[in-house]
């Protein structure tokens, strides 16, 4: 926030270009109200060390000297709890508004939708072939290796199964990637299926938005992508170098046999 209250200009351009649901004028309202917020704080701490020093100096006064001393100690005591309600609704205030602020973009990237966007490196050729190629879904459902018809009554439409051979290549990929990637330092991890919607938030994710880009089971949130499952305990060891491999429950609009995909990461 000290950086955003620094460069207000900068912020407000990030806001346009990302084209969230804040505007200019209520990033002003977000930068002041955390502006009072930190005051609010500040003031606090003097008061507790006031309060401290009173405490202290109570023990060794005659009465006179210790009834005043007494007064100043409870009108610092009212002061405070002045002070701690303000900051509760301060702080709330801030945060729910504080959390639609987008991330940085980079100053590379174009500005625009995707007919802005540039390709950046071409690796390979795209094959070209003398007949039609069919689909990744109907090769697997040719070959008995991924089922996705007549599953609407057990997980929803867009949802599939794996079966034998397909089964066995979704664990070979993961057995080679593991192979691949640990002997290079990679800290491999399995992580909870269910996270708190705090957790998303600290990523920049919105889970609460409409629609939300996670499934949500108040007061939880299914761990997709695999990247938000290993950002909080890892923390104290960041940077660093780590392997997961989840189930990516993701909702990309629609509803139940709507629009949820799944995959995995």
């Amino acid at each position: 926030m000290a950086a955003l209250s620094a460069h207000p200009a900068e912020a407000a351009r990030e806001l346009e270009r990302r084209k969230g649901p804040l505007r200019e004028g209520e990033l002003r309202e977000i930068l002041q109200t955390w502006t009072r917020l930190e005051e609010v704080r500040a003031a606090i701490a003097r008061l507790e060390a006031e309060k401290e020093e009173v405490a202290l100096a109570v023990h060794a006064l005659v009465v006179p000297e210790y009834t005043a001393l007494r007064e100043r100690g409870g009108a610092v005591r009212l002061k405070l709890r002045e002070l701690l309600a303000e900051e509760a609704a301060l702080d709330e205030r801030f945060y729910l508004h504080a959390l639609q602020l987008p991330n940085s973009t980079h100053p590379a990237a174009p500005v625009g939708d995707e007919s802005q966007a540039r390709v950046l490196e071409v690796v390979g050729e795209k094959p070209v072939f003398n007949f039609q190629p069919k689909g990744h879904l109907e090769l697997g459902e040719e070959l008995d290796i991924i089922r996705q018809r007549r599953l609407s009554h057990i997980s929803g439409h867009r949802s599939y199964y794996l079966c034998g051979a397909g089964a066995l290549l979704q664990h070979a990929l993961v057995r080679f990637v593991l192979a691949k990637l640990v002997p290079k330092g990679f800290l491999p991890m399995t992580v909870p299926d269910l996270l708190r919607g705090a957790v998303f938030e600290g990523c920049g994710m919105q889970p609460n938005t409409t629609p939300s880009p996670v499934y949500c089971i108040d007061p939880a949130r299914l761990s997709a992508p695999a990247r938000v499952t290993v950002q909080r305990p890892t923390r104290a060891e960041s940077p660093g170098a780590f392997i997961v491999c989840t189930s990516s429950p993701r909702w990309d609009g629609g509803g139940w046999g709507g629009g949820g995909r799944t995959g995995r990461q």
